[in-house]
């Protein structure tokens, strides 16, 4: 399980971010990326979801952000998607 990511931003998108660390970018779910700037250095708290049809990182720069989103997924009904 990944707990956190920490490197360079590389690209924005509208839902996510691309986040290069030791060579390798992840695309990271965040509920607010117009807020990260290209090219700066950060660390998000990530939730990965796993299911058979791929594997999904879930990013929040703020603990209090991720704990929220923790208390969320487990509401029956809610899935990460929307937990965001």
């Amino acid at each position: 399980m990944i707990a956190f990511i920490e490197g360079t931003v590389r690209q924005i998108r509208s839902d996510s971010v691309v986040v290069q660390t030791g060579g390798i970018g992840f695309e990271i779910l965040t509920p607010d990326p117009a807020a990260v700037s290209s090219g700066r250095q950060g660390l998000w708290h990530i939730y990965e979801s796993i299911r058979e049809d791929g594997r999904t990182k879930y990013g929040f720069k703020n603990e209090a952000y991720y704990q929220v989103f923790l208390s969320l997924i487990f509401v029956k009904g809610i899935c990460p998607k929307y937990s965001l």
